[in-house]
């Protein structure tokens, strides 16, 4: 303040005739520099006088915003100028930014009983004394530490000045332009959910703390255009991204992946208790479940990015970082053990009526309704223990989805067990000041069933089938039928790595279907063999990319050389499988292609596996076989057998 007068001469300043200080109009030196400078001198004076208080009270009607307000802005300009810091305008502001309505003290409280090895003088009134999973003293300590506002759990680096200046060059991604509606509607969603604060453009620039991480659009058929967060985005081999620069060593480990096959599991071992009973299917989805965790309030400039006229430092943690996903999965975690726990709690189901009143029920199975089988064995004995009491019902978090399953007269205990454990973890409803934890506007649409889509996939109780969903088995009939019909001849590598995602995805479900591409696979890699190949024969600059790439990273690698071969491995990659040559499609590959689209076609083949052949089990029996160019054989001494054949 007062330091542009101060270096002003407002005229000549003359001894004896002669100028020994000449005028200089330090505002008009400033403005000529460029026109962020000139922003600057205009801007200043006027966010010197604008109160900044309002924005550690409330803001009702939040929910309703339909635009960012531009006195927010001013009001965190104005906060930004009489701190000099973005960490400290987080401190200032403080509230639904920071989370300091959550009570960690409460929730380390409610999780202690359900710790690994935790020495609990009673069993909590209304609890199971066996009531299921447990989480790990490590996964408390990752969530205190995430509560005290220590995420990521490590993160120390110095960016360069030229460093951040080429970013904020560079801006975002083309798509973001291409979609600007989509990313003016999420931002103002964040921004009203607080996940976001919002300076003005030029803090980006002149903060000492704030950088810009490129922004991308992701679009998928079907689905609603993602603003993206693009942790891994640079240019040269000598930059540095956002996800290489922060560490992981010390971050939570992720195992959500586990959850598809534990889920079919429980489904089998409840059908092997409950043969003639039906099995309902839900699932819970949990409102912005990556943005919950908030960010070290120093850090919020590190993960934030220049969006238009607007700078949004991310106070909450954002959508693509390396660390996203691992600091979300304690929480997972222990929502699926503290639901668990509460399963035989009473009380729950009259406190969360007015929850489950929404849900809407499948109708009851009629006399004529069968139900498929389930062998009980060793490994899977079935869901009640030896003195023939029952297991609580696990719940089963696929990132932010909980899958559920249960009879009916327990599934109503399992809504509200989950409703239970998210409130008590990550809040209870306060719709007027935050949005809910639970997504409502999918707890409306709920629909319990027999049958249900989870995790993209169809699951049916009564016939204990993993299947394809009809709509995405039309989706790759019409991608067969219009693409890749007889006449056509060619295809690039894009097309055909599409076409075995599709197809890859319907083998989830369809087990066979990892049996019948072995020629597209190999098309896969000849042609991947032949675009390396003549890329290496006409561009100069791929073949220094690939020797790059080829070399060995040892102990004596330093960092800067070790992210130079990295880099030129995923150049030498992307350039490989964005290649525009065409291949011809060989007899092979059609006839592959032939089969699978009269496959595909045939709908009164189901796309399914039963859930049988999913689970782990006991065998009934076990052979073995082997063969030779000269022979082969098997045998079986369970079935009592043996065989062989001379070729």
């Amino acid at each position: 303040e007062g330091w542009i007068d101060a270096i002003t001469v407002p005229e000549d300043v003359t001894e004896d005739g002669a100028v020994v200080e000449p005028a200089y109009d330090a505002a008009l030196a400033l403005s000529s520099a460029d026109a962020e400078y000139a922003t600057l001198l205009t801007e200043i004076p006027r966010l010197m006088n604008v109160d900044f208080s309002p924005l550690r009270g409330g803001r009702p009607g939040y929910a309703t915003q339909a635009e960012i307000p531009q006195e927010r802005v001013d009001m965190f300009g104005a906060a930004f100028l009489h701190y000099g810091d973005l960490g400290l305008v987080a401190r200032y502001v403080g509230g639904e930014y920071l989370g300091d309505w959550r009570d960690g003290e409460a929730i380390l409280s409610a999780l202690d009983p359900i710790l690994e090895d935790a020495a609990v003088p009673a069993v909590p009134d209304g609890l199971d004394g066996n009531f299921g999973p447990t989480i790990s003293q490590e996964d408390r300590d990752h969530i205190e530490r995430i509560l005290n506002l220590q995420a990521p759990a490590e993160f120390n680096w110095e960016e360069p000045a030229q460093h951040k200046a080429a970013f904020l060059r560079r801006g975002n991604s083309p798509t973001v332009a291409q979609h600007a509606a989509t990313v003016t509607k999420t931002l103002n969603k964040e921004e009203r959910n607080h996940h976001l604060m919002p300076f003005p453009g030029w803090v980006g620039r002149f903060s000492n703390t704030a950088r810009h991480v490129q922004q991308t659009i992701l679009v998928k058929n079907g689905k609603k255009a993602r603003l993206i967060w693009n942790g891994t985005a640079k240019r040269y081999s000598w930059e540095y991204s956002m996800n290489e620069v922060t560490p992981t060593e010390k971050e939570a480990p992720i195992t959500f992946g586990y959850v598809y096959l534990a889920f079919c599991v429980w489904l089998w071992n409840l059908r092997i208790s409950y043969p003639n009973e039906e099995i309902y299917l839900a699932f819970i989805d949990i409102s912005s479940c990556f943005r919950w965790p908030r960010i070290a309030p120093d850090l919020v400039g590190a993960f934030g990015f220049v969006m238009g006229s607007i700078y949004f430092a991310a106070n909450a943690m954002v959508f693509g970082s390396v660390v996203s996903a691992s600091t979300w999965e304690p929480f997972r975690r222990a929502i699926a053990a503290l639901a668990t726990s509460y399963y035989f709690s009473s009380g729950l189901v009259r406190q969360h009526w007015s929850l489950l009143q929404l849900v809407q029920w499948d109708s009851a199975p009629g006399p004529g309704v069968r139900f498929a089988r389930a062998r009980r064995c060793g490994l899977n004995p079935g869901v009640f223990r030896d003195d023939g009491t029952r297991m609580a019902t696990p719940h089963f978090i696929y990132v932010d989805d909980n899958l559920l399953a249960d009879i009916r007269a327990g599934m109503f205990r399992t809504l509200a067990a989950a409703a239970q454990a998210i409130f008590t973890v990550l809040g209870f409803p306060a719709e007027g000041v935050r949005q809910c934890a639970v997504a409502l506007d999918k707890w409306k649409e709920l629909f319990v069933s027999y049958k249900l889509v989870l995790l993209g996939l169809e699951f049916n109780t009564r016939e204990m089938t993993v299947s394809i969903p009809h709509a995405y088995r039309l989706e790759v009939c019409a991608l067969l039928n219009d693409h890749w019909h007889r006449g056509r001849r060619s295809f690039t590598i894009n097309e055909v790595e599409a076409l075995v995602g599709k197809l890859g995805r319907i083998g989830q479900a369809f087990r066979p279907m990892y049996h019948l591409m072995g020629s597209l696979y190999k098309s896969v890699a000849f042609c991947l063999n032949k675009a390396e190949a003549y890329k290496i024969t006409v561009s100069r600059d791929f073949r220094a990319l690939l020797r790059r790439s080829r070399t060995a990273i040892t102990d004596d690698t330093s960092s800067r050389e070790a992210r130079e071969i990295r880099f030129a491995a995923q150049q030498a990659a992307r350039q490989t499988h964005g290649s525009k040559q065409r291949f011809h499609i060989c007899r092979s590959m059609r006839e592959e292609l032939d089969f699978l689209t009269t496959l595909l076609n045939d709908f009164s083949i189901p796309l399914s596996t039963f859930i049988g052949h999913i689970v782990p089990r006991e065998p009934d029996f076990v052979a073995a076989g082997d063969a030779c160019p000269w022979g082969g054989g098997g045998w079986s001494t369970d079935l009592r057998f043996w065989w062989h054949m001379d070729f």
